[in-house]
């Protein structure tokens, strides 16, 4: 346990301490204030979350403009997989890095570069095709930026860090899993080795990033996406009650605590 996070906790546990003391002093205060702080209140928790829905669209949009902003070239051998898989919206980026992305964010896009078209062999590529159409017919781009753009607001919880970071995992094992239905393990742990060392930080599903747990499923190993630390559950009680503490002090808590 580092003493970076050992004073991070016992800063959070101070300042609920410091909110709880201040709440107490307010037992006074007239029922028309009380109102007025709890509609305020409301309101506040509604645009903050409508805020964050909408960042989040707009991260996942951004990202898709962004991909495309490198260009497309016509690539048949692309060309002529996807027709027969039967996997639409595929787009060749220009690029010599090896990148499977899927992007967007109300009609995502799957992007393939030529430099990863290059690296594979056609079961590979059809592994990789397969796995980003997953990610694209469940919304997974719109889904990961949303739940990304929770996680940073959020950044005084880190049980949400942590669920993104589960949720990421599950969603690259789900979409492993569609591929394998099609073509088998093999081909998709192949492409997970050649292309294990490219990943794509925050909302964006990339093929990629670290490998070891998906090539364990792939094996056919029971594999556990693990639970949170007692240090993180307990900084998220104490993150979670720095902002439920006001709210809890405005509907009645009672003083002399």
């Amino acid at each position: 346990m580092s003493r970076h996070r050992l004073l991070r906790f016992a800063l959070s546990a101070c300042a609920i301490f410091v909110v709880v003391a201040l709440c107490s002093r307010v037992g006074g205060i007239g029922p028309a204030l009380i109102a007025s702080a709890g509609w305020i209140g409301l309101a506040g928790s509604v645009a903050l979350l409508l805020a964050m829905v909408g960042l989040g669209i707009a991260d996942a949009s951004l990202a898709r403009r962004r991909l495309a902003e490198i260009g497309a070239v016509s690539c048949e051998t692309l060309d002529e997989l996807t027709r027969l898989l039967d996997v639409p919206s595929v787009v060749c980026l220009d690029s010599d890095v090896p990148v499977a992305v899927c992007a967007g964010a109300c009609s995502p896009l799957v992007f393939i570069s030529r430099g990863l078209v290059g690296s594979l062999s056609g079961d590979e590529l059809a592994a990789v095709l397969l796995h980003e159409h997953a990610h694209r017919r469940r919304r997974d781009p719109l889904r990961r930026a949303l739940r990304h753009r929770w996680a940073r607001t959020m950044f005084f919880i880190p049980l949400a860090a942590w669920w993104d970071e589960r949720a990421r995992t599950g969603e690259e094992i789900a979409a492993d899993a569609a591929a394998v239905r099609r073509c088998g393990p093999r081909p998709v742990a192949r492409a997970l080795l050649i292309a294990g060392g490219v990943g794509s930080p925050g909302a964006v599903p990339a093929f990629g990033g670290s490998p070891t747990v998906r090539i364990r499923r792939l094996a056919g190993d029971s594999v556990s996406l693990g639970v949170p630390s007692l240090l993180t559950c307990l900084q998220s009680v104490a993150g979670a009650g720095l902002l439920l503490a006001p709210l809890l002090c405005f509907a009645g808590m009672p003083s002399g605590l």
